[in-house]
């Protein structure tokens, strides 16, 4: 799930920035939708969570994330409005918010009082892992097939991306 967020998050942002010509700012505003959505979602799912349990509420923030994210890769071309994306997002975000308070709620109910230092930093640590393997597998994706722009090419997206 970690992974898929900032995965996800890296590309559009690429895509907004160097593909549509978005400055920052105007490419940040747009992501909004995606990540403003754990302020408002998150503390409402697990909420819901503590009522209903956390499978459920888990498996429906999941469902979404990949539903929204499913959409945006079907649909997702320069051609395609920034709205329709931001809808997308939407989804993703919502799904994303959905899921992220009710797994460390989870991982910490499933381990003896006496283990919950250790399970709270595994989860933690492979949180940290799956964002930066996804955001190498992105970054190499981004290195060998260099997107097309309808702005100035850029020479070397690995180069773009670190400036």
């Amino acid at each position: 799930m970690t992974g898929a967020i900032f995965a996800a998050g890296f590309l559009i942002t690429q895509e907004f920035q160097l593909a549509r010509g978005y400055s920052p700012v105007s490419a940040g505003v747009r992501l909004l939708p995606f990540f403003a959505t754990p302020m408002f979602i998150s503390p409402i799912a697990g909420a819901v969570s503590d009522r209903i349990g956390r499978g459920p509420v888990m498996a429906t923030g999941l469902f979404l994330q990949t539903a929204g994210f499913a959409w945006v890769a079907i649909r997702g071309s320069l051609s395609t409005n920034w709205v329709e994306l931001d809808i997308a997002l939407l989804i993703a975000g919502v799904g994303v918010s959905m899921a992220l308070p009710t797994v460390p709620t989870a991982v910490l109910n499933a381990v003896a009082p006496r283990e919950l230092g250790k399970a709270s930093g595994i989860n933690y640590m492979m949180q940290r892992f799956g964002a930066v393997f996804a955001l190498l597998a992105a970054l190499s994706a981004l290195a060998i097939t260099p997107p097309k722009t309808q702005h100035a090419p850029v020479p070397d997206p690995v180069e773009a991306t670190l400036i």
